[in-house]
């Protein structure tokens, strides 16, 4: 087709997953983009003498006549020059079913906005505006064009390229996936898509919509920012940024390392949802309170232990406008030169249909962190796998445009699910088995990459007792009338185990005398010291044992 401008006359809505631009720097006068294949790969252009700017799963683009010899030299049959206009902004836009892209474009007409089609093919465009696009729950994804070009990728200095050895997890892993249950992690979903109320800032809250520019976002940030501090972690941050007007957030909790902190591991997913009514009502239980559980509840075992390198808990906002949160996050970290070593992103990992099957979505330069997720699943649970060589429309592709290693695990049926991005999208339509499967998975992956320190306080040991106290909170949490308070201990002893109010208040001794080493389970009814039932509200757990504490927050809701 002709490769030039081509204004649209009827003005055409690119309803995408990005929202209204906002200035950026100057894009590049011309584009080229060639296709990429088994032969002609990204690592191919480069060793050719190219400087890649930007790439589709199945293209890549070059913006400087240099490039796109060497791109020629290298044999990749490059269409190009493109020409851009000055000013307005440049996306590339990707069909995401079977339909090609101008299918899927005009399927997508809504609220007329102007833009011109500067190239297409296939499932794949080049698109340019004066104006801004709109979000919508389409069949397109898009993303800018980078403003600057692709990072070579970062390889752990660790492990050769490629991977002959099926992985060895060190036997302390399977103890921390034994603590992940389908209830916990469906627990977690309802939190944050609405079934269940919380507390946020002490005060009773229920989720209807975690949209990002929607004020009730910010709600959301600040309730995954109180987990955090409630597991137990000192170092909780937020990490703001900006775009089109909104202001946004997204969560982080560290754990650091022991031995070699300067070397970061990443569980992350999206915190943000969207639907048909997002302002209003936006559940988004699979989309993607499912990989937000799956970082809460892996942040929560996994503070019970000790890991040579450091690992970060990231919830992102702004995925659903674009990958915004996770973009201005992975710039910035290549900025700072900060050395990332391995990103797990969770994105829909809650439902099924007929496959009980997990896509592992990466690159070729990070096949062994690939396979070392692949590893993990199937030692760990029943899950069937596919591994996709190609990425696009997660949070962890901005991690790979940096250099980063990163893949993204996602349910193999995602374009099936029948609420995607619409209001049905609640917690009863998420399958807790099958997402605490693929959590299992990806906390054995993190765990094994940020190296599980056995001298410094990793459960180990005898009998399963663990090298030091460790409190996994309660379940049901909210409860009533009664939950299940779970803690162990690494040696027999004294041991006290107590309930406090807000004010810190002594509600009631739960256990005060000897208790043997291993695991225990106290059961608390919601009563004080002289049997009467205690209000509804905010209670803490505190477990005290040869000189080591743990607090866990419980909430009540008679």
């Amino acid at each position: 087709m002709k490769r030039s401008l081509v204004p649209m006359t009827a003005l055409l809505a690119i309803a995408l997953f990005f929202g209204p631009g906002s200035t950026f720097a100057a894009h590049p006068a011309s584009v080229w983009i060639a296709p990429l294949s088994d032969e002609l790969t990204l690592d191919a252009a480069r060793a050719a003498g190219a400087v890649p700017i930007d790439r589709l799963p199945d293209r890549v683009l070059v913006a400087d006549d240099a490039s796109a010899a060497s791109l020629a030299r290298a044999g990749f049959p490059a269409t190009g020059p493109i020409r851009i206009p000055d000013g307005g902004e440049v996306y590339l836009a990707r069909a995401k079913g079977e339909a090609g892209i101008q299918a899927a474009l005009a399927e997508q007409i809504g609220e007329r906005v102007p833009v011109a089609v500067l190239w297409a093919e296939g499932k794949n465009a080049i698109l340019w505006t004066e104006g801004t696009l709109p979000e919508w729950s389409g069949p397109v994804f898009g993303k800018r064009l980078r403003e600057a070009p692709l990072r070579e990728p970062m390889v752990d200095p660790r492990r050769a390229p490629g991977k002959a050895l099926a992985t060895v997890f060190p036997p302390e892993i399977q103890q921390m996936v034994d603590q992940v249950d389908s209830a916990s992690y469906m627990q977690w979903i309802g939190n944050l898509a609405g079934s269940n109320e919380v507390v946020v800032a002490g005060q009773p809250h229920t989720f209807a919509t975690r949209y990002t520019r929607a004020a009730e976002c910010d709600t959301a940030e600040r309730y995954v920012y109180e987990q955090f501090e409630a597991m137990g972690y000192d170092s909780v941050e937020y990490d703001p940024y900006s775009f089109s007007g909104t202001s946004a957030r997204n969560v982080i909790a560290t754990l650091p390392g022991t031995t070699t902190p300067n070397r970061i591991y990443i569980l992350c997913g999206h915190l943000d949802g969207t639907s048909q009514n997002p302002y209003v009502t936006a559940p988004a239980a699979n989309d993607n309170a499912s990989g937000t559980a799956a970082v809460l509840l892996a942040a929560e075992i996994l503070k019970n232990y000790a890991f040579r390198s450091t690992i970060k808990f990231i919830a992102f906002t702004g995925e659903e406008q674009g990958l915004i949160g996770s973009s201005h996050y992975a710039a910035e970290a290549a900025a700072n030169g900060d050395s990332i070593l391995g990103v797990v992103n969770c994105d829909m990992i809650a439902w099924y249909q007929s496959s009980y099957r997990l896509i592992i979505e990466g690159e070729d330069p990070w096949d062994w962190l690939m396979q070392i997720m692949n590893d993990a699943a199937h030692t760990y649970t029943p899950l069937l796998t596919r591994l996709d060589y190609y990425s696009w429309g997660s949070d962890h592709a901005p991690f790979q445009d940096e250099g980063f290693p990163a893949f993204l695990a996602i349910e193999k049926e995602w374009d099936l699910y029948p609420c995607y991005h619409k209001v049905c999208d609640t917690t009863e339509m998420n399958k807790g088995n099958f997402g605490a499967d693929v959590t299992r998975a990806c906390l054995a992956t993190i765990a094994y990459l940020a190296e599980p320190d056995v001298a410094t306080g990793v459960a180990g040991g005898v009998s399963g007792a663990p090298a030091r106290l460790l409190l996994f909170g309660n379940e049901p949490n909210p409860f009533n009338p009664s939950t299940t308070i779970r803690f162990e201990l690494p040696a027999g002893g004294a041991a006290e185990l107590a309930v406090f109010d807000v004010s810190g208040r002594l509600v009631r001794k739960l256990l005060d005398g000897k208790a043997a080493a291993g695991r225990h389970e106290v059961v608390w009814d919601g009563t004080d010291a002289s049997g009467g039932p205690v209000p509804s509200g905010v209670y803490f757990c505190r477990v005290n044992s040869d000189g080591e504490s743990k607090t866990g927050k419980m909430l009540l809701l008679r």
